[in-house]
């Protein structure tokens, strides 16, 4: 089965009622990351994942402030998880390409809980 396709399965499970818990994911790059060979199949599990309901927000992890370095680099990745708990948060995470292609340095991975106020969620 290829990553992309068990990346597939994770995210093809819908949310449905479940409670909306939250979790801040950073994730560095691995000294000598291997990002770019399986970028493509990261954003085609990233879609997913978007279109499910599942990761409202991620983005690339820079080495210096843009807005002075136009240079910086990529460095790793935060993502924000929906997720039933940090258990199942963990396990989204762990299923991306970016940590059986070894992008990611797992070890040094960060997953932390976080309350979303109702505004953000496009509710009043």
């Amino acid at each position: 089965m290829s990553s992309s396709g068990t990346n597939q399965q994770v995210y093809d499970e819908q949310l449905g009622d479940t409670p909306e818990y939250y979790y801040l994911c950073t994730c560095p790059d691995l000294k000598d990351s291997k990002r770019m060979n399986v970028r493509a199949q990261h954003f085609e599990g990233v879609e997913a994942a978007h279109k499910n309901g599942h990761l409202p927000f991620a983005g690339a992890m820079l080495s210096d402030d843009p807005a002075k370095n136009d240079a910086a680099k990529m460095i790793g990745s935060v993502m924000i998880y929906r997720a039933r708990s940090i258990e199942d948060a963990r396990r989204k995470l762990e299923s991306d390409i970016y940590v059986s292609g070894q992008a990611w340095d797992i070890a040094r991975t960060t997953i932390q809980p976080i309350r979303v106020p109702p505004i953000f969620l496009g509710k009043q």
